[in-house]
């Protein structure tokens, strides 16, 4: 059986320049950074690029969220651990209406406004 990713290119842009914190480190992250799953290799660790990345090719990262070899080239939402560029934890993928498995169900909804 083929990997269905196998073909698949995936192009990522990564800053020529990071800035630094001084003393050699990189800027902290503070917030979600939206980055890129590159690969999930047999061993289960994400690599994921994004903006600020510190190095020129894709970092491991670590994560919470369940992740397969379908999800590689999807966006994935970032945190760093103590805001640190070289510790990403991917928290979930990003979910885009158009990439939906199926058409969205709307529920009907009451509401009391006192």
């Amino acid at each position: 059986m083929q990997d269905d990713h196998t073909n698949k290119e995936i192009v990522v842009i990564i800053p020529d320049h990071i800035p630094s914190s001084g003393a050699g480190s990189p800027a902290k992250l503070d917030g979600v950074v939206i980055g890129v799953l590159l690969d999930l290799p047999d061993i289960g660790t994400p690599l994921v690029a994004f903006p600020g990345n510190p190095e020129s090719t894709g970092i491991s990262a670590r994560s919470t969220a369940s992740l397969t070899r379908k999800d590689i080239g999807r966006e994935v939402a970032l945190l760093f651990e103590n805001g640190d560029p070289r510790c990403p934890v991917v928290i979930g993928r990003i979910q885009h209406p158009d990439q939906a498995a199926g058409p969205l169900r709307a529920k009907k909804m009451t509401a009391a406004i006192d």
